[in-house]
């Protein structure tokens, strides 16, 4: 019988074992994939395959004007790391890059404010006339400054950006446009005559019987003027002679008065300056009312700042009106008729300040046109100090001190003394005696189909009446609290409806911080409801269309990153569209309206219907074919906005909204090239955008992002590496 040998099973196995391929016990090589973001580049890049065991180093390096941001090895973050080695490599790995750009910043401000300012041809924003505006994310290196502003021509420069610094431009002072006019040349001769030469006049007198030449004798040269078309006239120069029974006009000083120095009499001047204080006087008393709990000492102190510049102006006045002709110290004679009416209101002003303080009255109006005027003086004497009389500026002194203390009185007593007292309950009505729709103090302007609630005037200043939309109307006001210049958006009515929806913005937008979207820093509804946002003064409707491809992708870049974080907090807008969108003076573009906003995934909210035409997507004409709105809707709408900013007009233009929507649910616009040649770059980002089915566009903005980045980066770049070339 045959028995197996006892070593027989380890056998098998030994030789079962050797017939299985090598790879059945480790990979010889393994893959290393590497990856870079925009603004800079790894090396080796892409799949690279290391022996096992072997080690491989990846270097990093940034393109100008990026820096490492961050280096992720197989999902762990490494930092800004310029090199990074695999040593002993025995499994695949992933590494992979991103930068950030690295920018300077450029300061720049124009006398006048609001001119267009142009960075190397591309549109970035609108001086201010408060102050100079700075522009950020502006690349190293020299770049081409313009401004531009109507009527004013065009002013240019070159500047060069260095690297995490703030560049200031120097201010550029806007020359205005000439005007062309027909003019006139008068000639004047003067004929060289020796002094002994006697020039003669002759003006021949004719009448029906006799003819009369009155011959006039002068000693002193003449001169010649030759007007086109007529003979030439000779006007002798002659001296002053006084004819028999005349007298000259002497002054206490001495001398005589200068014939061309204006004589403004005294009454006209008290009169007209009387006349505006009284006008201005009787609306603040009829417009507001005594306020009770101002302490005695405040009152005393007001009446004093305001009577110890009166007094001196008196002075100013009584020294005018005895010598009138004459340069009030170092003033000019021609600015007196400027300067003199000045002091008269500001006088009287004074008086009615100085009762108005002891009564506990405010007087608003009077205050505010009382700092106006003394602004004024306070220019004329400084500037007459400078260029006057040295031996006359003694009384131009006294003025220019007295209305530097008497317009900080008002502005004291305008910011400090009445903050915080409001109207007294039943004040009368006025707003029919004012054509502009104003009452004073802080009582609000008509607007639309109501008025600024009279329970928000203790906390808001209303300073202008922006406009009304579909749901509320918005203010420019001053919060009396922090002293900044805000937004106000009230509802329009308070109707269930309307507090509905007014509700559901106030949800949505409160907690969207970022900066592409207006800021909110106040909400309430009581005691009505309004919402507190930031004040941008400006739309992109204002800008003016078509804009270069450069800065029309850099406006819908930065609204898409302020939908982006709306997104990703469940905020859909549904209403983007340029009057939606601000503008700051710095060019940075802002959300606002969220009106029409839905919260994703809440139930139970209420909706609007409500939309613009022009901008609208087809799901919001016909969800029933296309679908309910959610983000791409908001997509669709940027598609719509960056075709207008880059052609001047609309996808879909035109005023019959049958039409209109019909184009839109079933025609495809043209590619915006068509319209504007330099705009073919983006034709495929757009034309993604306004894809009539919503699955075929961009399905998240962050994708829309990410194209309009690389678009802006090969603009960037485009000529890098050409400099070499013949």
């Amino acid at each position: 019988m045959y028995h197996p040998h006892p070593h027989f099973p380890v056998i098998i196995l030994i030789i079962a074992l050797i017939s299985l391929p090598a790879s059945s016990f480790a990979a010889d090589t393994y893959t290393i994939r590497a990856s870079a973001g925009p603004g800079g580049k790894i090396s080796p890049s892409g799949e690279v395959s290391v022996p096992k065991g072997g080690d491989q180093l990846f270097v990093i390096e940034p393109f100008q004007g990026y820096r490492i941001e961050n280096v992720m090895v197989d999902q762990k973050s490494l930092g800004a790391i310029p090199l990074y080695t695999f040593n002993k490599v025995n499994t695949n790995h992933v590494i992979s890059v991103t930068f950030l750009p690295v920018y300077g910043s450029l300061q720049v401000h124009s006398r006048p404010g609001g001119a267009d300012v142009y960075i190397d041809n591309t549109f970035y924003g609108t001086t201010d006339p408060g102050g100079p505006v700075t522009f950020s994310r502006i690349a190293p290196g020299m770049h081409s400054i313009r401004m531009l502003l109507a009527g004013y021509q065009e002013f240019s420069t070159e500047v060069q950006v260095t690297e995490g610094q703030m560049t200031i431009v120097p201010t550029a002072v806007l020359v205005p446009v000439p005007t062309t006019s027909p003019t006139t040349t008068a000639t004047t001769t003067v004929p060289t005559t020796s002094p002994t030469t006697t020039a003669t006049t002759t003006v021949p007198t004719t009448s029906p019987t006799t003819t009369a030449t009155t011959t006039i004798p002068t000693t002193s040269p003449t001169t010649t003027a030759d007007i086109p078309g007529t003979p030439p006239v000779i006007i002798p120069i002659t001296e002053q002679t006084p004819l028999p029974n005349q007298t000259v006009p002497t002054l206490p000083g001495n001398g005589t008065m200068p014939p061309s120095s204006p004589v403004i009499p005294g009454g006209l001047i008290l009169l007209a300056a009387g006349a505006l204080a009284t006008l201005l006087i009787i609306r603040d008393v009829l417009g507001s009312r005594r306020q009770i709990g101002i302490p005695l000492f405040r009152r005393l102190v007001s009446f004093a700042l305001f009577a110890i510049p009166c007094i001196a102006m008196g002075v100013v006045l009584h020294w005018y009106l005895i010598y009138q002709g004459e340069s009030v110290g170092a003033l000019n004679p021609e600015l007196i008729a400027v300067a003199m009416p000045l002091v008269m209101y500001m006088i009287l002003s004074s008086i009615a300040l100085m009762i108005g303080s002891l009564i506990s009255w405010p007087f608003r109006g009077t205050l505010k046109v009382h700092i106006i005027a003394g602004v004024m003086l306070i220019f004329l004497a400084f500037m007459s100090l400078l260029t006057g009389d040295p031996s006359r500026q003694f009384i131009t002194g006294v003025m220019l001190l007295a209305a530097i203390l008497s317009t900080l009185a008002a502005r004291w007593q305008d910011g400090i003394y009445w903050p915080g007292q409001g109207e007294m309950p039943g004040a009368p009505d006025m707003r029919s005696a004012f054509p502009d729709g104003q009452t004073d103090l802080r009582t609000p302007a008509i607007a639309g189909n109501g008025m600024f609630p009279k329970e928000l005037t203790e906390k808001y200043e209303v300073m202008e009446f922006v406009g009304s939309g579909g749901l509320a109307r918005v203010y420019r006001a001053r919060n009396l609290q922090s002293g900044q210049e805000v937004a106000l958006k009230i509802p329009l009515q308070s109707d269930e409806k309307t507090g509905k929806s007014f509700l559901k913005e106030i949800v949505g937008w409160e907690g969207l911080n970022h900066e592409n979207i207006v800021r909110v820093s106040g909400v309430n509804i009581l005691p009505v409801p309004y919402v507190e946002m930031e004040y941008v003064p400006k739309t992109l409707a204002d800008v003016h269309k078509p804009l270069p491809a450069r800065s029309a992708a850099r406006f819908c870049r930065d609204v898409a990153r302020g939908l982006l974080f709306a997104h990703e907090r469940g905020i859909i807008h549904r209403d983007i569209k340029p009057h939606n969108i601000l503008v700051t003076y710095e060019g940075v573009p802002k959300i606002t309206d969220w009106g029409m906003s839905k919260v994703m995934g809440v139930t139970g909210m209420p909706t609007i219907t409500g939309f613009s035409l022009a901008y609208a997507a087809p799901e919001q004409l016909a969800p029933q074919t296309f679908g309910e709105t959610d983000q791409r809707t908001d997509i669709y709408q940027i598609g719509c906005v960056l075709y207008e900013l880059l052609t001047g007009t609309v996808p879909f233009p035109g005023n019959d909204m049958v039409k209109v929507s019909g184009l839109i649910l079933t025609e495809a616009p043209s590619p915006p090239s068509t319209l504007n040649p330099e705009a073919l770059p983006l034709d495929a980002i757009v034309m993604r955008c306004l894809e009539k089915n919503p699955d075929d566009r961009y399905q998240n903005v962050r994708d829309l992002i990410r194209d309009l980045d690389a678009f802006l980066l090969r603009e960037d770049n485009g000529d890098r590496y050409h400099i070499f070339e013949d």
